[in-house]
């Protein structure tokens, strides 16, 4: 049925900037039978007025007051309080095209899938850099592991939460982690984990704007850890469900510890054993890396300077840097 509800969780903190456009591109939305939650995860700024002010023009419109308990709890609190069979999660500074939620669901039902994608672009602070990854043309459907195959390797959508309609039943059954990075990948990757089928759309109808002050963007170098964290939690189960994709997890395993070393090396408030936990990560998996005709050549590349210590591939990256 193509007028069922559609639950929209938007968790809101210090946006108060940008919280107008997000709610009002929904709003607006070429499908209208909405269930729109803002969940003020106890934001300092003017946020929680605008929240509801927002809700006393619009009867879609909901609002969640809450003390401040990190992003992953308050996207999970909205998908406790949705009624709608469908969700999706947009950022309280993103916005979406018109049709974002038509597309969506129209792709679910033609499929009969589990979750429905589509691609993103991506503005910085003053919209002049303009990047988008709509992944492929047309759409289609694959099963789980083709999807997880091909999106290891950057070929059919992003493990970000944006950009998808999902089941809400699914999704509250996955607890939101303690990770501060990559808390949407794990809890996208495990979501992929139950799946059958997956629609994938070929446009791009979401809108990510890249802030200079976001999380993925702030100074503590330390955070990044988590990236090594989400993989090193995933790996286990990854590798009961989905035997068939793990060449490609260890690919995207491996690259991802060398991405966090590289950002990590030199800081001197990193404890030794994380970035020795990611040197023996290294070692263990760049094999998986080396062997795979998938792989990318700067990953393969890395693995082989690794062979010669970690110093060399720092060395090299900061020479391929300043040519560069």
């Amino acid at each position: 049925m193509m007028n069922e509800k559609i639950s929209v969780v938007v968790p809101v903190y210090n946006t108060e900037r940008f919280l107008s456009g997000a709610v009002n591109s929904l709003r607006n939305q070429s499908y209208e039978n909405l269930e729109i939650i803002l969940v003020d995860d106890g934001s300092p700024d003017g946020s929680p007025m605008l929240c509801d002010r927002l809700a006393a023009e619009d009867e879609r419109i909901r609002v969640i007051h809450k003390q401040n308990e990190g992003v992953s709890r308050a996207r999970y609190d909205g998908v406790c309080a949705a009624t709608g069979k469908y969700l999706t999660f947009v950022d309280s500074d993103d916005t979406v095209d018109v049709t974002y939620v038509e597309t969506l669901l129209a792709a679910i039902k033609e499929f009969d899938a589990d979750v429905a994608t589509c691609g993103h672009r991506v503005l910085t602070d003053d919209g002049t850099n303009e990047e988008e990854y709509c992944f492929q043309s047309g759409t289609m459907c694959l099963s789980a592991e083709g999807t997880l195959n091909q999106m290891f390797y950057d070929q059919c959508c992003s493990t970000a939460l944006c950009a998808k309609l999902f089941r809400t039943e699914w999704l509250r059954e996955i607890a939101p982690s303690d990770l501060v990075l990559g808390e949407d990948s794990y809890i996208c990757l495990r979501y992929f984990l139950r799946c059958r089928r997956l629609a994938h759309t070929g446009v791009c109808l979401y809108t990510y704007y890249q802030r200079s002050d976001s999380a993925m963007h702030a100074s503590a170098n330390l955070k990044f850890y988590d990236y090594i964290r989400l993989y090193d939690m995933l790996l286990p189960e990854f590798s009961e469900k989905q035997p068939g994709c793990m060449l490609a997890f260890y690919n995207r395993m491996v690259e991802k510890n060398f991405v966090v070393f590289l950002k990590l090396a030199g800081d001197k408030t990193v404890p030794p054993e994380m970035m020795q936990h990611i040197r023996e990560n290294i070692r263990k998996y760049r094999g998986f890396a080396l062997k795979d005709s998938k792989s990318h050549l700067r990953t393969k590349a890395a693995c082989l300077l690794s062979s010669f210590g970690m110093p060399a591939v720092a060395a090299c990256y900061k020479l391929f840097e300043r040519l560069h």
